[in-house]
């Protein structure tokens, strides 16, 4: 979503809905007494542009939100993994040129992708990167914060910060250990990095 897009949608949830931070949202709905047309803004992954696009665009229009980390990210110059595959699909010349074989690239990478354990994923993506002449370092536009960009954001009024486990995998296909790992491993960087409790998840 373009930044212009996404101030003006932010406008229109301003206008025509009651925009509440998660815990307070979750709170009344569970006692029964949610407002009509009641929302909740999150973001998932922890991109740099949710501190220097989102945050302003938030405050301008009162809204309240929670950003969900992938605390493994924080500080790379990589980009997550599923935008390393769109750089091969649509920028790389391994696809072709007519955009249809290229969305189905794209399509047939992330389904190969997605269900890989985490070191195998990356193994992989590493080989593919190099055979279409993708570099490592990721695009400035798709990088994650830095530790000193998530600190700042998340002091920021009305932001919260939530857990959103250590390195993005498909945690239907670990093990209860390894899931655990995951989101506990999550909470307590954010806990050690921030000095906050991460009271929500997206898991």
């Amino acid at each position: 979503v373009r930044a212009r897009n996404f101030d003006e949608q932010l406008g229109i949830l301003a206008r025509t809905t009651t925009p509440l931070p998660l815990d307070e949202f979750e709170s009344l709905r569970r006692s029964g007494s949610l407002p009509a047309r009641a929302v909740a803004v999150t973001f998932d992954d922890g991109y740099a542009d949710n501190l220097h696009a989102a945050a302003p665009a938030l405050v301008r229009h009162g809204i309240p939100a929670t950003v969900f980390i992938t605390t493994g990210m924080i500080g790379s110059e990589r980009e997550f993994w599923w935008d390393d595959v769109e750089r091969i699909a649509f920028d790389a010349p391994l696809a072709g040129d007519d955009p249809a074989s290229r969305q189905r690239e794209y399509a047939s990478l992330v389904s190969a992708f997605h269900p890989l354990p985490t070191a195998v994923r990356e193994q992989r993506l590493a080989a593919l990167r190099a055979s279409a002449s993708v570099p490592e370092k990721g695009r400035e536009s798709h990088r994650a914060l830095t530790p000193d960009e998530l600190r700042a954001l998340a002091a920021r009024p009305r932001i919260s910060i939530g857990a959103h486990t250590m390195t993005h995998p498909s945690l239907a296909r670990l093990s209860v250990d390894d899931q655990t790992r995951e989101m506990a491993g999550s909470v307590a960087w954010l806990e050690r990095e921030l000095g906050i409790r991460a009271r929500a998840l997206a898991y």
